[in-house]
């Protein structure tokens, strides 16, 4: 007998929401520190509901991964669409610099995640493709409109983005390197 699957009743939809509110705030206060009872608490919740939700910490960490690589593929989607019609690279430029917002951020996510023993599963790995398909996109359209050289591909951009993030330690350099990188990626005349 095949089983039906259904969208998750609202309470606990709000219950998961909130689990990955806590973690993220307590995850931020203190990435080493975090537990599976302070998570549940500081979300109003019992530890039986964490663990409905995510049956291991490893889970709860992979979760908030695909939380933030799916925000930056929104990103990178809404100047994908935004790009057409325009001659402007702005998409792409808003895409770089958003990925040094949460880059140290999911940096931390993923030492926690490696800590823990585990590797990326399935949901991180299709959140990933998905990232890269729209980053892809949104590069190909600023080289159509002649803004990116167009010699670059899309791992040359995500290659200068690790290597760059990797080494960034605080907002303000972040921001003067996501704009060296999109300066290089400049079309010159």
């Amino acid at each position: 007998m095949a089983s039906i699957s259904r969208a998750p009743r609202s309470d606990a939809a709000r219950n998961r929401a909130k689990l990955l509110t806590a973690a993220t705030e307590l995850f931020r206060e203190n990435a080493s520190a975090l537990s599976v009872e302070e998570v549940a608490q500081r979300a109003g919740v019992g530890v039986g509901t964490f663990y409905r939700n995510f049956p291991t910490k490893s889970a709860l960490l992979e979760a908030l991964i695909v939380r933030e690589i799916d925000a930056l593929s929104a990103v990178a989607e809404q100047g994908a669409v935004a790009e057409q019609g325009r001659n402007e690279g702005n998409g792409l430029a808003e895409f770089i610099t958003a990925t040094f917002r949460v880059s140290r951020f999911n940096g931390d996510l993923t030492v926690a995640l490696e800590g823990e023993g585990t590797g990326f599963g399935e949901e991180v790995i299709a959140a990933s493709a998905r990232l890269r398909e729209h980053a892809g996109r949104l590069l190909a359209d600023a080289q159509r409109a002649g803004d990116v050289r167009p010699d670059i591909r899309l791992e040359d951009v995500l290659a200068l983005l690790r290597a760059a993030y990797s080494t960034t330690r605080s907002p303000e350099s972040g921001e003067r390197i996501a704009r060296v990188i999109i300066d290089g990626l400049r079309a010159r005349p």
